[in-house]
């Protein structure tokens, strides 16, 4: 299926529920929903326009402050073979590739996040979104589509992936919402990733107190 020639579409949409930036990066829900919503010919929610903008450089180092967030991650690997051993369940240092979200603003549907990185590269935003559905964004200044392996592929079946796992008590409750929001699919096995990222180091996992929102 290509769905990528909706994006044009789907940009245009949004721009009429509210005028977009003309820098950024136009990233997540919104857009993945709208596109979601062309795939299957059934209206979809946009709660928000999630919009991030690159402020500075961040410079990598061993520090707790850089640990604190996407320092170190939980990522997937053949996680269908022999699950029950955990098998595939790795968990990895990022010190050359993180990001630090520095604030939050807000202008109607427009949600601005600001955030340092080690890079300028958009894809480091993507890759820390925690499931695949979400995982497509548009460059508000150059017109270019990005998305992962992961978003081609819910795209393509309708179903649900964990791709990381940093916060994997908020990432269970997110999961059941996408399901029911998009009437996607889910197998079991993501389940059990939780299950077993949660049970692993939790004290290096960000987001460890569950918010007014959750």
């Amino acid at each position: 299926m290509n769905w990528k020639q909706y994006v044009p579409q789907v940009i245009a949409e949004l721009n009429e529920l509210q005028t977009l930036p003309k820098t950024g990066l136009l990233a997540g829900g919104a857009i993945a929903n709208k596109i979601w919503e062309k795939i299957t010919k059934k209206p979809m929610p946009v709660n928000d326009i999630d919009i991030f903008i690159y402020d500075k450089h961040l410079e990598p180092s061993n520090s707790l402050d850089i640990d604190k967030y996407k320092n170190y991650i939980y990522s997937k690997k053949d996680v269908t073979k022999n699950f029950d051993s955990y098998a595939g369940i790795r968990y990895e240092s990022k010190h050359s590739k993180c990001y630090k979200i520095e604030k939050h603003s807000r202008d109607n549907l427009l949600n601005f996040v600001n955030y340092t990185a080690s890079t300028t590269d958009y894809n480091i935003i993507l890759e820390s979104f925690d499931i695949n559905c979400t995982q497509v964004g548009y460059n508000l200044e150059t017109g270019e589509l990005l998305f992962t392996d992961g978003f081609d592929k819910f795209a393509q079946t309708g179903k649900l992936e964990i791709m990381c796992a940093n916060a994997p008590a908020h990432t269970l409750i997110r999961l059941l919402k996408k399901r029911d929001e998009l009437s996607a699919t889910v197998a079991e096995v993501e389940f059990k990733y939780l299950m077993a990222a949660r049970a692993q180091s939790y004290d290096n996992f960000i987001r460890h107190y569950f918010g007014e929102k959750y």
